[in-house]
């Protein structure tokens, strides 16, 4: 056998990332209990890595503009990524698709950051936050900062805060700042709801 991955604890849903692995069995070991184990339900799962998410026909006019917008943007660097779940995947338009840095080894603190290089030049009057959406809180951002650049070099801060009530409500956010010009952002994420990684579903910014 060989060990893919472990962890401390169960809880009352734990999900644990894996490196791509072929196998036709799998075994799970409770090494320690501090009484009687119980384990309702067990799944696998596959999740491909996707290079780019079309809308599906029929999808909301402002949602293919948002991804129509995000077509040329690029991740210029990320404070850690994980195989298959990197920072790309909080542009790709795609709800359901997450950025997070909770990996087989563990969860890697926050706070945690990624920069896009959108391609051009843009006015930049806001930004918008998309949390993860598959009803877990873990690694949920609830405190943020957001720096934009003109050059990939030198940061200007054009918000920080914190996000209301994203535990009971987890929809979109977006947050209102002084027209700046901008090729550049960065977002950082600096506090969870829940544990200590982060996980973004989508990033945007408001023109």
């Amino acid at each position: 056998w060989k060990e893919i991955a472990k962890a401390q604890s169960v809880g009352a849903c734990r999900l644990r990332r894996i490196h791509l692995t072929t196998t036709d069995k799998v075994r799970i070991r409770v090494t320690r209990s501090p009484v009687c184990p119980a384990l309702s339900d067990f799944g696998l799962f596959m999740e491909p890595e996707f290079e780019a998410w079309l809308p599906p026909v029929g999808t909301d006019p402002k949602v293919l503009a948002a991804a129509k917008a995000k077509a040329g943007w690029k991740v210029a660097s990320a404070s850690y990524e994980v195989r298959g779940n990197g920072a790309k995947r909080a542009i790709d338009g795609n709800p359901g698709t997450i950025w997070h840095t909770h990996d087989t080894d563990g969860e890697h603190a926050l706070p945690q950051e990624f920069v896009v290089d959108m391609g051009e030049e843009k006015t930049l009057k806001g930004f918008t936050y998309l949390p993860r959406q598959d009803n877990c809180l873990h690694g949920m951002v609830d405190r943020y900062g957001f720096a934009v650049s003109a050059d990939g070099k030198t940061w200007t801060t054009a918000s920080e805060g914190e996000f209301g009530n994203l535990r009971a409500n987890p929809v979109e956010q977006t947050v209102s700042f002084e027209p700046v010009k901008a090729r550049y952002f960065k977002f950082v994420a600096k506090h969870a709801v829940e544990m200590n990684h982060a996980v973004v579903a989508e990033i945007g910014v408001v023109e």
